[in-house]
């Protein structure tokens, strides 16, 4: 199995990432809350983040746990 390479992950990317998806995040996460009226968030593979700081934001709960460095 390859050894994950942090390298392919640069101030570039996080930058993008953040930009992009940032919004589309709020939106998802806006319609989820209103949908299913949830008080808390766990979010595996979270990654920077995108999904659950718009979930902190809107008031609920979050837990997020990534694996990589």
């Amino acid at each position: 199995m390859p050894e994950f390479d942090i390298k392919l992950y640069d101030r570039d990317f996080f930058s993008w990432h953040r930009l992009h998806v940032h919004g589309q995040a709020i939106k998802c996460m806006s319609w989820y809350i209103g949908r299913y009226l949830p008080i808390s968030v766990c979010d595996f593979g979270c990654g920077i983040g995108s999904y659950i700081d718009p979930a902190q934001f809107l008031g609920l709960k979050v837990k997020g746990y990534e694996i990589s460095p």
